[in-house]
């Protein structure tokens, strides 16, 4: 759609009249990927921004947010395969110390079949598995913590 940029007004009806609570700037690149959002409060002081940077196959590859003051509160990096799947994701705190990671796995046919979660100190925090039928459909989706299974989702499918 040839976007540049766009501008979110949040208004909300208080005290028998409208008032803006928060609005927002995005900005994009010619193949319509968000660049940068700048949030602003009701005071119109700008709060928070977030960046994110792509790769050449316009995969997002960093995401950062920063506070009012221009210091980064969390980053996000990704990594991509040779196949283009992700297979990595880095979340970083304010002072670049690693908060969590998540590795991707896939099987031969590209279905993504686990994602498990670590913390900073590398520690397993949960796994999430999925399974999928011979056509290719996720069947189960299931997420374990400490052992143990505190989410499963099954998918039932009816074919002609």
């Amino acid at each position: 759609m040839r976007i540049k940029s766009i501008q979110y007004n949040q208004r909300e009806f208080k005290s028998s009249k409208w008032q803006l609570t928060r609005y927002s700037i995005s900005e994009f690149d010619k193949k319509g990927n968000i660049l940068n959002n700048l949030e602003f409060g009701t005071d119109s002081i700008f709060k928070s921004n977030e960046k994110t940077i792509y790769n050449a196959n316009f995969d997002p590859i960093e995401f950062t947010i920063y506070d009012q003051f221009g210091h980064q509160v969390r980053k996000t990096i990704t990594l991509y395969n040779f196949l283009n799947q992700k297979i990595e994701e880095q979340v970083f705190g304010a002072n670049e110390a690693l908060i969590s990671s998540t590795l991707f796995v896939y099987d031969q046919f590209g279905h993504k079949i686990s994602e498990t979660e670590r913390n900073e100190s590398n520690v397993e925090q949960s796994q999430t598995t999925f399974e999928y039928n011979k056509y290719g459909s996720l069947v189960l989706k299931k997420i374990i913590r400490n052992g143990q299974c505190v989410y499963e989702k099954r998918y039932v499918y009816e074919y002609y």
